[in-house]
């Protein structure tokens, strides 16, 4: 049996068949409140302030050291290193393809994820998710736009493979759905296309109403007749929008939260 409250959230493991089921036993439970009343807890905010100085009171020769010395014994940290240096390269094609195979090699998962295991999927999401948004916030919307939607896709399939019942895989699903439709937003993706995602794919149903609100643009709207072409698709939700101006008729809502025609047109504005 094991309780670790290192990371971010407590988690526990047990051998008994009831853990093995996926559930959180009693047994983790029981150690858990014995080392309360034992007094053992680590004091975990004295330690980060603790190392919160240090890195404080190293120049910045100790620091390129350290950060190289991690490169080296983390694959992950030596990533990050790759896919920065190839952004500030200013070739934006091979930037856009870097960011795609980091999302891949960081986020991509083989087989049904488990309980246990939902929560390391979510972690390297977060972590490749705050990359993203570092270099998005940065200016760089038109070169992380197609890794966002790369990671969207990922966790979207994780989704249906897992057991996110701690909604931990989802948030960070809601995450990726907010930065893409940022990204869209800072920079000029092919109206067409992504009127067809919206209507083949699309992001994941409970965060569908949510993204197309986030992507809404001032711009003027730009042959609003393209994506009504492209609804003659067969849409397979039952739930009926209301007719609005522009000639365009009330059509199925693939999600399950309604998304009005209206706003479908907004995306066209990006």
């Amino acid at each position: 049996m094991e309780l670790d409250w290192s990371g971010p959230q407590l988690d526990g493991y047990c051998t008994c068949p009831y853990a093995g089921d996926g559930h959180f036993c009693k047994h983790p439970v029981a150690v858990g409140l014995a080392v309360i009343d034992s007094g053992a807890v680590d004091d975990t905010t004295e330690v980060a302030s603790a190392l919160q100085a240090t890195v404080q009171a190293m120049d910045v020769d100790e620091l390129r050291e350290l950060v190289m010395t991690l490169a080296h014994r983390d694959g992950e940290v030596r990533r990050m290193l790759e896919v920065r240096a190839t952004a500030a390269s200013g070739d934006d094609t091979t930037a856009k393809a870097e960011f795609e195979a980091y999302v891949r090699n960081a986020v991509e998962f083989r087989g049904f994820v488990d309980y246990r295991e939902s929560y390391a999927v979510a972690q390297a999401a977060s972590q490749v998710l705050d990359e993203l948004e570092r270099h998005l916030n940065a200016g760089s919307a038109e070169i992380v736009r197609p890794a966002l939607l790369c990671a969207l896709t990922v966790l979207r399939t994780i989704t249906e493979q897992t057991d996110d019942s701690s909604g931990v895989i989802g948030a960070e699903c809601q995450h990726a759905a907010d930065l893409y439709a940022q990204a869209c937003r800072l920079s000029r993706p092919d109206p067409v296309e992504l009127a067809r995602w919206l209507v083949t794919s699309g992001p994941p149903r409970r965060v569908g109403r949510h993204w197309c609100s986030q992507i809404s643009s001032t711009r003027s709207t730009t042959e609003p007749s393209r994506f009504t072409a492209l609804q003659s698709r067969t849409w397979t939700a039952s739930t009926q929008v209301a007719t609005i101006g522009a000639g365009l008729k009330s059509t199925p809502c693939c999600w399950s939260s309604p998304i009005t025609t209206a706003t479908s047109i907004e995306l066209l504005r990006c």
